[in-house]
């Protein structure tokens, strides 16, 4: 059986942002199908896209699974649903956003799913996790730090938890 070396975001801003976090991580390791293997730290950011809302609080995980993207897919979304998340306006306040934003060196464009995620390079909090958890993945050829270089949104304030 194969398995598949993963990269998801969780992210909230809605109040309880930490405790947010805490949950959709506890429904992700009760899955038999998923092993966590890094967690990086909370990061805070300004909000992307929809400007006028709470910071976020942000952390990225490392897991191992041998669920194909759909079916995670499938289940990230189900645990969103399970906490109650709904979505009033694009890029909106949220109590939990999981994204998946790498898997493996597989590349899916598509309706409802796009691997890596399309905005993940754009988005300096996603690259800060990622560089905290693994300093020599590359992302379309180029390595996260060189990446994060050129970045100018350095708004992250680390939340020690």
């Amino acid at each position: 059986m194969k398995y598949n070396n993963v990269f998801l975001s969780l992210g909230s801003n809605i109040s309880g942002k930490k405790k947010n976090i805490e949950t959709a991580f506890e429904f992700i390791k009760q899955n038999n199908k998923i092993s966590i293997l890094k967690l990086s730290s909370i990061y805070e950011s300004p909000p992307w896209g929809y400007k006028n809302q709470e910071n976020f609080y942000n952390q990225v995980i490392e897991i191992e699974t041998n669920l194909e993207p759909y079916e995670l897919l499938v289940f990230v979304k189900s645990i969103e649903k399970k906490m109650g998340r709904q979505t009033a306006i694009k890029w909106g306040p949220r109590n939990i956003d999981i994204d998946i934003l790498i898997f493996s060196d597989i590349i899916i464009k598509g309706d409802f799913l796009n691997i890596p995620h399309r905005f993940l390079l754009n988005r300096c909090f996603w690259l800060v996790g990622l560089n905290e958890i693994n300093e020599q993945l590359n992302i379309s050829g180029k390595n996260v730090w060189a990446l994060l270089e050129r970045e100018q949104d350095r708004d992250l304030i680390k939340i020690v938890c």
